[in-house]
């Protein structure tokens, strides 16, 4: 069997690690009291490191590629903060009974600058039906 160069090695390594798909279940819509909201925030299947994400100064773990956390949250205004190499924050607004949901977005592989946009329900429907979930720490 013929040998590697190192650093082919080192790299299709680094890039098979990139691409671990998280555990968890399939996304499930959250079930919660209809006075408050649910925030979902995603990642679309793909590569590249996790990011940390934080909601209202509270962190919520580090979200990989193909994974979703679900909070729910009184009515009001919400802070999202998505922190690679560099952060992004988005203010994001809650009303009672409502779902809102933000995709993280990561240009190339590198957790350089992550983005945050807020799809359309029904596309972000679509997007977040093909992750899984992962329990906020």
């Amino acid at each position: 069997m013929p040998r590697l160069p190192a650093p082919v090695l080192f790299a299709s390594l680094a890039l098979s690690a990139c691409s671990t798909t998280p555990r968890g279940e399939p996304f499930r819509a959250e079930i919660a009291d209809p006075a408050q909201g649910v925030l979902y925030v995603f990642r679309e299947r793909g590569r590249g490191p996790g990011i940390d994400v934080t909601i209202d100064q509270e962190s919520m773990g580090s979200l990989r590629p193909g994974a979703y956390i679900a909070a729910v949250l009184p009515p009001g205004d919400h802070f999202v903060r998505a922190s690679g190499k560099s952060e992004t924050t988005r203010l994001v607004h809650l009303a009672p009974g409502e779902s809102a949901y933000l995709r993280i977005t990561t240009p190339g592989m590198t957790p350089r600058r992550p983005d945050i946009d807020q799809p359309e329900t029904a596309r972000a429907r679509a997007m977040i039906a093909k992750t899984v979930r992962v329990e906020a720490k």
